[in-house]
């Protein structure tokens, strides 16, 4: 399957609502790190602060969030992809700070 698509790897947004501040993120199985990203988040442990205090500051919670997958790719793209929407969305150029996940992170992730 490493020549294929797989429709649950690629590159996602995860958006703080009130904000409009923006996290882009690569994985092999976005629905499940999606759901990673909103169970630490509740639990007061995700590793990016900025997102985490958006989250402690708004009484809306995990609704606070939108997650979205932008493009499905395969695995062996996924770096490259992802680097191409961080570049085109510029999520670090947000006012509350830098939310941009690491480059890469994705493909040594287990979900």
């Amino acid at each position: 399957m490493d020549n294929q698509t797989n429709l649950n790897c690629g590159v996602y947004t995860l958006t703080h609502l009130e904000s409009g501040a923006v996290y882009v993120g690569g994985s092999s199985h976005v629905p499940t790190r999606n759901f990673s990203h909103l169970y630490k988040l509740a639990r007061g442990r995700h590793e990016n602060s900025t997102i985490q205090a958006l989250y402690d500051a708004s009484p809306s919670g995990n609704s606070a969030f939108e997650c979205a997958m932008i493009e499905c790719c395969n695995r062996d793209d996924l770096v490259e992809r992802e680097q191409f929407w961080i570049d085109a969305l510029k999520p670090y150029a947000s006012e509350v700070g830098r939310l941009v996940g690491i480059v890469g992170s994705g493909t040594d992730c287990p979900y």
